[in-house]
């Protein structure tokens, strides 16, 4: 629809009622407006199609329900139809001077859209980009059945762009030369890939990301003096929490653990049937006063699955402490998100590329003129080449909606005639079409753990309510039964052939506080197995989410 401080045309109007329980959620559609007006009925061939596909989408999704396949979907008409009533242009009402100028105001920008579309290919559907992703991975095309691999967010699989690089680069060794070169151009490649402009933030690269937070610390709180402070957010991965702790005590700096979900409102399912409570002020937002010099938190924990709002949340927190350092911890949300849009505010950002479909290799994104973390000995050319295979994977599935040339635009990356600013609409492409992959499959999941099952508690945020923005809401699923193990859990789906992970996952922290909230000794849920997590990639599709419902729902004492 059209709002006033936007110069798009109105293009569909609908009124809904949304009803929720504890155990149903029901959306009855009152009415459906597209085109929403005269001004926007243009009569031009493509935009009267787009106007009648979104309708009928929406009923299909909403008033029919969704099925497994488009063939299964069958038309039911609801009212009688009345017959058809055409009017011929000459004898069509007249309409006002201003009414007339709108429409062909709409009509030109109409066109101008037609045009724009025409350059572009058509979108493809979920189904059918899960079906090429899974063509560009050995894991998929190598057997006919594979396990389905729900173990991503502790290393996903990797496509063959990465492996034929990595292969290249280990055939033909000359490590002065190409070595050097593949570095270089491994910088470009992530600098690209990831959003962050080589004018601001410089690179290093790394065996892992749990030396470079250890190479972080140590180096960031050196530079502190008594009276300083450091607020560390429980919801990190202990790679990123406990370092900074035990720096600190080194030089007696107060250390301030931001307890996110202290006393956060909760339902066991994760969500509210109702409008959730607001929780203390003090929750949402890290206790940062003028003496806090450093700020260490996740883009998203690998647990609780929920991306934090940083680009939101983080600017203020400047204007509290100007020389705040942020370190950032991307690890689980960089597969997922583009994480462009954090540059503005974040000091320093942290991923690991093995599980973001790349070569086992830490990267960190350093502003100018913070510290960077030390480097040392020679790099690893052949993961360096595994950069470049990644950000050719990366542009190819952007390809799958743009008439953009994969092979032609990698070669202006590299060769630096393309800047970050000019390559982020592409990259973001790309990872558009992994987040439209990955929904579906996740809120599958999402709604048997909170509607269909009730011994299985999602562990989560508060604010994992669906009425909440799902673009928060990661592919990284992570839940409790109340009375079988997660070990058993866990077992039972890879004698299916189904692989997920049970345990801790290294984020005692914000497990310990999950516990709490619900009166669960933490070392119970330790030896039951801890909890079970379910993490879903681009690559996985509904099928796969829906046996392993089956076989779930199989187990005794589900």
């Amino acid at each position: 629809t059209r709002r006033r401080d936007s110069p798009q045309f109105s293009y569909l109007g609908i009124d809904v009622i949304i009803s929720r329980t504890p155990s149903l959620t029901k959306i009855d559609v009152l009415e459906i407006n597209a085109p929403p007006s005269l001004d926007t009925a243009t009569g031009l061939k493509d935009a009267e199609m787009t106007h009648e596909k979104n309708v009928k989408g929406i009923v299909e999704e909403i008033v029919l329900g969704r099925r497994k396949t488009e063939e299964e979907r069958v038309w039911h008409n609801l009212v009688p139809i009345p017959p058809e009533v055409t009017v011929e242009k000459e004898n069509a009402p007249t309409t006002n001077t201003t009414s007339q100028r709108s429409e062909s105001i709409m009509r030109m920008k109409y066109a101008l859209l037609e045009r724009r579309f025409a350059k572009t290919k058509t979108p493809p559907t979920p189904s059918l980009v899960q079906n090429w992703c899974r063509s560009q991975f050995q894991y998929y095309t190598s057997s006919t059945s594979p396990p389905s691999f729900f173990e991503n967010a502790g290393g996903a699989q990797v496509p063959s762009p990465v492996t034929s690089s990595m292969l290249s680069s280990l055939s033909n060794r000359w490590r002065s030369n190409h070595g050097a070169l593949q570095k270089s151009q491994a910088v470009t490649a992530l600098q690209h890939l990831l959003g962050f402009s080589p004018s601001e933030f410089d690179v290093d690269l790394n065996v892992n990301s749990t030396m470079i937070f250890k190479d972080l610390a140590r180096i960031c709180v050196q530079e502190l003096v008594e009276g300083d402070e450091i607020v560390v957010s429980t919801s990190n991965h202990c790679a990123n929490y406990d370092c900074w702790i035990e720096e600190a005590e080194k030089k007696n700096i107060k250390v301030v653990k931001w307890d996110v979900l202290k006393n956060m409102p909760h339902h066991p399912h994760g969500w509210f049937p109702t409008n959730p409570p607001t929780p203390p002020t003090s929750t949402l937002l890290p206790p940062i006063t003028p003496r806090t010099k450093i700020l260490v938190i996740p883009h998203s924990s690998n647990v609780l699955g929920v991306l934090a709002p940083l680009p939101d949340i983080l600017p203020p927190l400047l204007s509290i402490s100007p020389n705040l350092r942020i370190i950032t911890d991307g690890v689980a949300a960089a597969p997922h998100r583009y994480v462009g849009p954090l540059s503005s505010s974040t000091t320093h950002y942290v991923v690991s590329l093995h599980k973001l479909f790349g070569p086992h290799l830490g990267v960190c994104f350093t502003r100018k003129s913070h510290p960077r973390p030390t480097t040392s000995g020679t790099p690893n050319f052949e993961a360096c080449s595994g950069c470049l295979g990644l950000l050719s994977y990366f542009l190819s599935l952007s390809s799958l909606t743009s008439s953009l040339d994969p092979s032609q635009t990698y070669s202006s990356i590299l060769s630096r005639s393309l800047t970050v600013p000019q390559s982020r609409p592409l990259i973001q492409n790309a990872f558009h079409l992994i987040e439209l992959s990955e929904s579906l499959p996740s809120s599958l999941l999402l709604d048997k753990i909170r509607f269909k099952w009730p011994n299985v508690n999602l562990i989560s945020h508060f604010d994992d309510d669906i009425s909440f923005s799902q673009r928060l809401r990661l592919p990284l699923i992570t839940f409790y039964h109340t009375s079988l193990p997660s070990s058993l859990i866990s077992e039972m789906l890879k004698s299916s052939n189904i692989v997920v992970r049970n345990g801790t996952f290294l984020s005692d922290e914000p497990l310990k506080c999950w516990c709490d909230n619900r009166r669960l000794g933490f070392e119970e849920f330790k030896i039951r197995g801890g909890a079970v997590r379910v993490s879903i990639a681009h690559y996985n599709t509904r099928e796969e989410v829906e046996r392993m419902c089956e076989v779930l729902e199989g187990i005794d004492g589900w």
